[in-house]
């Protein structure tokens, strides 16, 4: 498989200055536009003119972007990936909203409709004007697992109503519902928590058997590296929340940088010393991998070589001793097929013994270290001068 993100766009929304809504600005977000733009670019292989970061913009300005650029996502391995870092708010039975520079409060605690983006427009969009084939949503924010909520509280019914209607899309939250997110006040220039863990998740990679990391599996290591952020600053993070519909925690985001291709090495020990049933298994376990057509290679020379070994009981006996060193000359690189040679002289040997009496001499025993069928020669050579009609 060959990651092309040439059909991929990403729009990076951060919000981070509220001029409208005193002291509650997030200096942090700031870095987590430069840093995440960057892990995209170097890590994930995404085109910097695929990447469309909204900075401190309000809510048309960002609704605008976000129908064009879905817009422009459709058809075969088409991935629109969304990414907002801000506020978060709850609005009881009206649902999720995304702060923006314009945003405004009253009393601290309401919310002057029209200044913040409503999740369900977002959702509607989604479902709506994008035709991507895949679809990720990541929300860095308080109460961020909201999103997929008519308002607060869980409603199970209508989470799964959304997830149905949002087709093959994976759902990333830094907190779940009722959670508020948090990042570092003391370093300003320091990404939230959630990002920073998610950045570091993308830096790291996932385990070395696996070549592609998915989505899935880098949500699996957040929530790790979540873990080890608390224990790090001694401070409480919530943890990360996901919603899954479809498939969409199998989609490959970009190569693994830790991948070992063990199948690789397994093949290279293989045929290195072939062995049909080894051969066999191998196919069996990898059916699509790369080398897969270098393993039915000699899979079909093994195969071809027994049926040969097995042709020889046929011939004469006169023939049958010189057909099997011919033979085990032949397939000598092959240690099984020669170790097969080996038991069918034996067997020839052991048969000869049973004959007249002068028509074998040598009780020579073969030396397999020598591995080059001399000492089988020698046997021949005296078994054939023992045979008054070979003088």
């Amino acid at each position: 498989m060959i990651l092309n993100h040439d059909k991929t766009q990403v729009l990076l929304i951060t919000n981070g200055h509220f001029p409208k809504w005193i002291d509650k600005e997030i200096p942090n977000v700031e870095a987590n536009a430069e840093k995440m733009e960057t892990a995209l670019m170097d890590i994930v292989g995404i085109p910097k003119n695929n990447i469309h970061k909204l900075a401190d913009k309000d809510s048309r300005s960002i609704l605008t972007e976000f129908q064009k650029i879905s817009k422009k996502c459709s058809g075969k391995d088409s991935t629109l990936i969304v990414y907002y870092a801000g506020h978060g708010m709850p609005v009881p039975s009206k649902g999720l909203y995304w702060a923006t520079v314009e945003t405004e409060v009253e009393d601290e605690r309401d919310l002057i409709y029209g200044t913040a983006i409503r999740t369900s427009d977002i959702r509607d969009m989604l479902e709506k004007d994008c035709n991507a084939e895949r679809k990720i949503l990541i929300a860095d924010c308080c109460y961020a697992a909201d999103f997929l909520e008519g308002n607060q509280g869980n409603l199970t019914g209508f989470i799964e109503k959304n997830m149905t209607e949002i087709k093959g899309t994976f759902f990333m939250f830094s907190s779940n519902s009722g959670s508020e997110s948090t990042y570092p006040i003391d370093r300003k220039d320091s990404p939230t928590y959630f990002t920073d863990a998610l950045i570091l998740s993308l830096q790291e990679g996932i385990e070395p058997d696996q070549e592609y990391c998915t989505v899935g599996k880098i949500f699996s290591k957040v929530v790790g590296n979540i873990g080890r952020l608390k224990v790090k600053y001694n401070t409480a993070i919530p943890e990360p929340d996901k919603r899954i519909h479809g498939n969409a925690e199998d989609y490959p985001l970009y190569r693994n940088p830790n991948y070992q291709d063990i199948a690789e090495t397994e093949l290279k020990i293989i045929l290195g010393n072939p062995n049909r049933d080894k051969i066999l298994k191998w196919i069996s376990d990898n059916p699509y991998h790369p080398s897969v057509d270098d393993a039915i290679d000699m899979l079909s020379k093994c195969e071809a070589a027994e049926v040969e070994l097995t042709a020889i009981d046929a011939l004469p006996d006169g023939q049958r001793t010189l057909a099997i060193l011919n033979f085990a000359k032949k397939y000598s690189p092959i240690l099984y097929l020669r170790s097969m040679a080996l038991d069918k002289f034996a067997k020839e040997k052991d048969k000869a013994a049973g004959a007249k009496p002068g028509q074998l001499e040598s009780t020579k025993t073969y030396d397999p270290a020598r591995g080059d069928g001399d000492s089988m020669r020698s046997e021949s050579s005296k078994m054939v001068s023992s045979n008054p009609r070979s003088a």
